[in-house]
């Protein structure tokens, strides 16, 4: 396999480069210090954090979900309009097509969409020197599954779940437009933006896993029960990097640690072998004279 091992290194996404979204943020009323809560009921918090907070007892007056979290009150997550920018699994952003949301940023190479749900995705780049500089349109149409005239006439619709996008010149400055488009109902779990570095080529013989967190309870008579819970993603890769760049490979992993990026293995080939998540393990096997293998353990967020 010949196809580049790339890292994305994200780019946050919070009120100083967030512009616009056509998604509502009006998940739940906003927490008024002055309304009593009663167990159960929910409310938004919309300046800095975008969050949704549960109250777990009735009579709750005058306590900020922020400062009194886990006494009397229970974080529920993202709201819908920032679930995508959470950093985190398992959150989707959800609406009625088309969705469109711009940010702000600079010197970005390399975008990337997750757990999507959409039947196309258009990308602008603007730059108020080089106007738009960057616009194209990714159909997520999957035909993999298409192998006669059988299966194209009768074969379920596929679409892509992800899509990652490395050709975006590096340009400061610069305001990122995204439009997903579909059917009907569209959604996103994250948003990656940043900038990318290849470490090398992936070899063959990479393996793809996932690691299911549901729960399957079986009673004295043998009846069993299955609660469906989220997993996360696995991938060992070995890496062939030239022996040149060893130490950068090595600096970079280290710098990495405990760090969520997103891990691009085979582009356009695997979507198995892309992870947002974090390296458990590596480790450099420096074999040949030019160049060495770089094992990397990665394990991806919950979803």
């Amino acid at each position: 396999m010949s196809t580049p091992f790339t890292i994305i290194t994200p780019q946050s996404v919070d009120d100083s480069n967030f512009v616009s979204s056509t998604l509502t943020e009006d998940d739940y009323p906003e927490y008024n210090a002055a309304t009593t809560y009663s167990a159960g009921e929910r409310v938004i918090i919309t300046t800095g954090v975008h969050r949704i907070f549960e109250s777990v007892a009735d009579g709750n007056l005058g306590n900020d979900p922020q400062t009194t979290l886990g006494v009397h009150w229970l974080y529920v997550g993202p709201t819908n309009r920032w679930a995508a920018f959470d950093q985190a699994g398992g959150t989707l952003a959800a609406g009625t097509s088309p969705v469109e949301f711009v940010v702000t940023g600079d010197m970005i190479t390399s975008i990337a969409l997750l757990e999507l749900v959409a039947a196309s995705v258009r990308v602008r780049a603007y730059n108020a020197v080089e106007g738009t500089y960057y616009d194209k349109t990714y159909p997520l149409m999957d035909n993999s599954i298409v192998s006669n005239w059988y299966d194209y006439f009768f074969a379920p619709i596929r679409r892509q779940k992800q899509l990652v996008i490395t050709d975006i010149p590096p340009i400061s400055n610069s305001i990122y437009t995204i439009t997903l488009s579909g059917d009907a109902e569209i959604s996103l779990g994250t948003f990656v933006f940043g900038d990318r570095i290849e470490l090398g080529f992936t070899h063959y013989g990479a393996k793809a896993s996932i690691v299911d967190y549901s729960r399957k309870d079986v009673d004295e008579f043998g009846n069993a029960t299955l609660l469906k819970r989220k997993y996360s993603r696995r991938m060992d890769v070995d890496v062939r990097c030239d022996n040149g760049i060893v130490d950068a490979v090595g600096d970079t992993l280290a710098d990495l640690r405990s760090t969520l990026v997103l891990w691009v293995a085979a582009k356009n080939q695997f979507e198995l072998l892309t992870i947002y998540g974090y390296y458990r393990d590596f480790v450099i096997d420096i074999e040949y004279a030019t160049y060495s293998k770089a094992t990397l353990q990665i394990e991806g967020m919950s979803s």
